[in-house]
């Protein structure tokens, strides 16, 4: 026997072992599939989906497990087969509605115009029957809120939506529901409100913010306020903060972020081309390279994070 024969052998007979006996226990090929890619071994994730598909073909989560392999390959309306096939299978399971919905909107969005609005409106639907099952799946909920903020009305999107999910986003995670009202307010808040948003976002940085959404809204509210003395007392709160944090908790360390520590005017240019992490990753998982919205970041600790940006200032 093969080396590759011996693990496609071992990886089969691990996915029979994965059967799922307690609803609570779902999705165990899914999240065995999600922590192989988190640690970047794709190879084992694919064999292993594969495995659970071949074994248990009426099985919903070895096909939702294939719609995260897919979907990490880009590969979309594969995802969407597999997502579909594993809501056939299992149509009561928020966490299945939500990977059905995930990847809908990931198809909408790289088939674009016109074409995007099947997808959209399956992807609306799925996460909004992802919620009506399980009203705590923050997963589905954060989708629907980016949803409704990014989609035009013909599509289903409504802004009005997209304040209420954010209500009920924070009182499930009050770090993502200050990063949500911070993308909500965007364009429009000023010095005031962005300073509350400042406010807010502060007391979350820590060990609870595991995906940097408070750190992101600091920064990003820091970075845009036009006063330029309360420009400097927010980086003076940021900048205590980290001092504070002892290398807890992941940030992005993003250009535009420490860019911003050297003063509003900076901070406004840095702002224009946009810092923070991407919401969620793809399906559960975060994808390598795409930890921020803006090129060239990448994932440090609140301590490294402001040696970059001392470092940044005095060069």
């Amino acid at each position: 026997m093969t080396p590759k024969v011996f693990v496609r052998f071992v990886l089969s007979l691990l996915a029979m072992m994965l059967v799922v006996t307690d609803a609570d226990a779902q999705s165990s090929v899914v999240d065995s599939v999600r922590s192989l890619f988190e640690v970047d071994d794709s190879a084992s994730a694919t064999a292993l989906a594969r495995a659970a598909v071949q074994t248990r073909p009426q099985d919903a989560d070895s096909h939702c497990a294939m719609a995260v392999v897919y979907d990490m390959a880009e590969e979309q309306e594969s995802a969407v087969e597999s997502a579909e096939r594993c809501v056939e299978l299992e149509p009561n399971s928020s966490d299945n509605q939500y990977i059905l919905a995930d990847a809908s909107m990931e198809l909408a969005g790289q088939k674009g115009g016109l074409g995007a609005l099947g997808p959209a409106r399956r992807g609306k639907a799925a996460a909004e029957k992802a919620i009506e099952l399980d009203p705590d799946n923050l997963n589905a909920r954060i989708l629907l809120f980016f949803f409704h903020m990014q989609a035009p009305g013909i599509a289903g999107g409504s802004k009005k939506e997209a304040e209420r999910q954010t209500v009920e986003i924070s009182k499930r995670d009050p770090a993502m529901g200050v990063y949500t009202r911070y993308r909500l307010r965007l364009d429009k808040a000023d010095d005031d409100e962005l300073a509350a948003l400042f406010k807010a976002a502060l007391p979350q940085c820590g060990p609870t913010d595991s995906l940097s959404y408070a750190i992101a809204t600091a920064t990003g509210t820091a970075v845009r306020v036009e006063d330029d003395a309360l420009a400097e007392e927010l980086v003076v709160g940021l900048r205590e903060a980290g001092a504070q944090a002892g290398g807890v908790g992941a940030v992005p360390a993003c250009g535009g972020a420490c860019a911003g520590l050297g003063g509003a005017a900076a901070g406004r240019r840095a702002a224009e081309e946009g810092a923070g992490p991407e919401l969620g990753g793809r399906l559960g998982v975060r994808k390598p390279g795409r930890e921020s919205e803006a090129e060239g970041c990448q994932t440090k600790s609140l301590t490294e994070l402001w040696v970059d940006c001392t470092i940044t200032l005095e060069q």
